[in-house]
């Protein structure tokens, strides 16, 4: 019946999400790999700039999968709880959500605490860190890529390092890492809140 039905939704998207953040992790490990292998090339060739398209990819990849784990995470409440607001994806950085929980949260037969719990969370998730992830996202998507994306070598007072490139002052793996943990912190959150 509609149970079985709406249990089938359930299972398929929170199957879905998990291959996402699979995804995320495997981009990431692909990140750590193609990093370790270009800085130890630009090492070898002692100086310069190097434009590092293979990272950039696999940066950009990272990007894609979280937004479509959120994409899919979030349709998960209006399976659980129908016909109440229509959640396609997380446009807009979330404020689509936002809207329909603020009218979710208006209905009388609605458990108030949810509705107030997940906007809380959700504001809070937004301002630590959802819109610069969709923002880098969204450039690269809708704009440009990130033609800056260069590893140098750098000498200060004859020690020679090797500068990465940086997005809010975290290097890549700093970023991609904390987005990551940021992005199933996030998940498990607005699921497990959901369900209840």
């Amino acid at each position: 019946g509609s149970d079985n039905i709406k249990r089938d939704a359930f299972t398929n998207a929170l199957l879905d999400t998990m291959i996402k953040c699979h995804s995320m992790e495997y981009h990431l490990g692909n990140f750590k790999e193609l990093e370790r292998q270009h800085i130890s090339l630009i090492e070898s060739n002692k100086g310069g700039i190097t434009h590092a398209h293979n990272l950039l990819f696999e940066f950009e990849a990272f990007l894609f999968q979280l937004k479509s784990a959120l994409d899919i995470g979030t349709k998960i409440i209006g399976i659980l709880i129908p016909n109440r607001f229509k959640t396609k994806t997380f446009a807009q950085k979330g404020e689509y959500l936002e809207r329909g929980l603020e009218q979710y949260e208006r209905d009388h037969s609605a458990k108030p605490e949810l509705p107030k719990a997940l906007r809380e969370m959700l504001k809070a998730d937004r301002e630590k860190w959802l819109e610069l992830a969709i923002n880098l996202r969204d450039t690269i998507s809708h704009y440009r890529t990130f033609a800056d994306f260069k590893y140098q070598i750098v000498t200060t007072q004859n020690e020679k390092t090797v500068q990465k490139p940086t997005f809010s002052g975290l290097t890549p793996i700093e970023y991609m890492e904390l987005s990551y943990r940021n992005c199933l912190e996030f998940l498990q959150d607005f699921i497990c809140l959901s369900i209840g």
